[in-house]
């Protein structure tokens, strides 16, 4: 069976265990199947729903901070071609769309979750 060991003060995840690996399991934890615990992985949860026993993922403020300032990013590079177009600036489009592509990857990125670092346990 696993187990997802949490922050009993503030619900945030610490790790997960699983009975057959380890010796000890850190209490508090909620004991998960292993459906929830690949659910939990792949959706990135970071915190425990005591009320409903399941695992979720709750925004944290610096996630909030990152993403608004990538749409500002976004925003800025936008504008910056709009203008070369209109002024017939041809010579920095590639390199102001590759610019755009990227902030585009990473925003994805973020909202998926997948630029976060993984917990080893």
């Amino acid at each position: 069976m696993k187990y997802a060991h949490y922050d009993k003060k503030e619900k945030m995840i610490l790790g997960y265990y699983d009975d057959e690996i380890h010796d000890t399991i850190p209490t508090p934890n909620i004991e998960i199947s292993d459906e929830d615990w690949l659910r939990a992985l792949n959706e990135n949860a970071n915190s425990v729903d005591m009320k409903n026993k399941k695992l979720v993922r709750i925004e944290v403020e610096q996630e909030k901070d990152e993403k608004a300032e990538l749409e500002a990013q976004i925003k800025e590079t936008k504008n910056d071609i709009r203008r070369a177009i209109l002024i017939g600036n041809d010579a920095v489009l590639p390199e102001l769309r590759e610019e755009y592509k990227e902030l585009l990857a990473q925003k994805q990125a973020l909202e998926k979750g997948e630029n976060k670092d993984e917990k080893e346990n």
